[in-house]
């Protein structure tokens, strides 16, 4: 929850918007925009800005170092596992 996580092909870890990056690259419809954002040489930008939305939404979702979905998503994890 604190950090966006991916392994690249050279299995090194990517981070934050470097990770989204990465992912998007692999993506047929998201393809383009891994590749603006790097040629733009803005990742680091917007990492800054994915940097305080995560720790928003770690705030916004732990508490006392417990982490919960949303009640949604609970809800449906509940009927499913009937």
């Amino acid at each position: 929850m604190a950090r966006f996580h991916v392994l690249d092909a050279k299995g090194l870890w990517q981070t934050g918007m470097w990770g989204f990056a990465e992912l998007w690259s692999y993506l047929p419809g998201y393809r383009w925009l891994a590749g603006v954002l790097r040629a733009l040489h803005i990742l680091p930008v917007l990492d800054r800005f994915y940097t305080l939305f995560a720790r928003w939404r770690l705030r916004q979702r732990c508490t006392e170092g417990v982490c919960s979905a949303s009640e949604k998503r609970q809800q449906r994890n509940h009927l499913s596992s009937r």
